[in-house]
């Protein structure tokens, strides 16, 4: 069963993207791992900004960073 995990920063999707987001990357699994839809599972994590790091200073993303 091929799993997806995707991690977003939250709320930068829209449902309509986020559903969309999906069935790309369903159809993507599909064709290259030749898997049904129905095994497949994606799951989408929504990170807030006040959880994301800026890796090379070490510090805190301000908003609009």
């Amino acid at each position: 069963m091929p799993f997806i995990e995707v991690i977003l920063q939250d709320k930068k999707l829209s449902r309509e993207q986020k559903q969309n987001l999906v069935e790309v990357l369903a159809g993507v699994m599909k064709q290259v791992v030749n898997s049904r839809t129905e095994q497949i599972r994606i799951v989408l994590h929504e990170i807030s900004e006040e959880n994301l790091f800026d890796g090379s200073s070490g510090r805190l993303e301000e908003p609009g960073d």
